[in-house]
C-alpha cells in the first residue's frame, strides 16, 4: 500500500488474483480470543467487496457473502472501460452461504461426512486430510451488489436481503431489489433502462418488530439530459414507492450511505 501511494499506482495495481489458492476462514471466540486451529477452506475461490451477515446457530457459523467468481470486476470498473461503456455479464456476483462447523477437532471428524447439521440449508462442511472443505449455497440469481438487512437483524438469523443490480448487466440491472431467503423469491423496483438506483439503506419502523417492516431509501441517478436525480423511498415489505425527492445537482453512483434515526427502533 505505502509503494503504491508513493508512485502513484492504484489498488488494482498491487493486487494478484491467484485461483489456485482457496479462501481461508478464521474463527476467533471474542470473548477469550482463542483462535480455532482448524482449518477451514472454500471449495473454489472467490473475490468480494461485500458480506451480507454473520450469525451463531447450533455450533454452526453462517456467512452470507456477495461473492465474484473471480476478480473481473475490478477490471470493468477502470476508467478506460467506463468510458466505452464496456460493461458485460462476466463473472457476476451472487450471494453465497457458507456454513462452518465450530469444532476444535478435526480428528473427530469422519472424511467425507457432511458436518452441517442445519437443516435449512445445503451449504456442506467435510473433511479432507486436516482441513474442512466448505461448498456454498448460492442464494438468488447472480449480479446482486450492495447487499443490506434490517440492521436489528444483524449477527441474528436473518430472512430478507436488499440490494441493487449496480452498473451491470442482467437479472438486477436498474433495479432495487429484495430477496427472501426462506422461500427463494425476488420483488424488485425498477424505473427504467436510464436510472441506476444505488447501495439502499434499511430504515426500520419502529413500531413493529418484523423483518421487513420499514423503508428502503436509496439515491437514483438519471444518464439522460435535462432529467432530475432523486431519492426515492420504497415500501420495504412490498417494494413499491412511498415517495420521491428530486434534486437540482447531479448525484454519482452511490455505493455507502448512512441514516442516523431520530429514535432508537425497537429491539426484538
Amino acid at each position: 500500500m505505502t509503494d503504491a501511494k508513493l508512485k502513484g499506482k492504484s489498488i488494482r495495481d498491487i493486487m494478484e488474483w491467484t485461483p489456485t489458492e482457496m479462501n481461508r476462514f478464521h474463527v476467533v471466540e471474542k470473548k477469550t480470543g482463542e483462535v480455532l486451529t482448524t482449518k477451514f477452506y472454500s471449495e473454489t475461490p472467490f473475490f468480494f467487496f461485500h458480506l451480507v451477515n454473520s450469525y451463531e446457530e447450533d455450533e454452526h457459523l453462517v456467512i452470507d457473502v456477495d461473492a465474484y467468481p473471480s476478480h473481473e470486476v475490478m477490471d470493468k470498473m477502470s476508467i478506460s472501460r467506463l468510458r466505452l461503456g464496456d460493461l458485460d455479464q462476466k463473472d457476476p456476483s451472487r450471494i453465497q452461504r457458507y456454513v462452518i462447523p465450530l469444532i476444535k477437532s478435526i480428528k473427530d471428524q469422519v472424511k467425507g461426512d457432511n458436518l452441517v447439521r442445519l437443516r435449512y440449508t445445503s451449504a456442506s462442511a467435510r473433511r479432507d486430510g486436516n482441513t474442512i472443505i466448505l461448498t456454498s449455497e448460492g442464494i438468488g440469481e447472480p449480479g446482486f451488489e450492495g447487499p443490506k438487512i434490517n440492521p436489528l437483524k444483524r449477527f441474528e438469523r436473518h430472512r430478507f436481503v436488499y440490494g441493487t443490480g449496480s452498473m451491470l448487466p442482467g437479472y438486477f440491472a436498474n433495479a432495487l431489489c429484495k430477496i427472501d431467503i426462506d422461500t427463494g423469491d425476488t420483488k424488485l423496483w425498477r424505473e427504467n433502462e436510464f436510472v441506476y438506483p444505488g447501495e439502499p439503506i434499511f430504515i426500520p419502523n419502529p413500531e413493529s418488530i418484523e423483518e421487513d417492516a420499514g423503508v428502503l431509501m436509496t439515491t437514483c441517478s438519471d444518464i439522460r439530459n435535462n432529467e432530475s436525480d432523486y431519492v426515492i423511498f420504497l415500501n420495504a415489505e412490498t417494494m413499491t414507492e412511498l415517495g420521491r425527492a428530486s434534486v437540482s445537482s447531479q448525484i454519482p453512483q452511490s455505493l455507502h450511505g448512512i441514516y442516523l434515526p431520530h429514535k432508537k427502533p425497537k429491539e426484538n
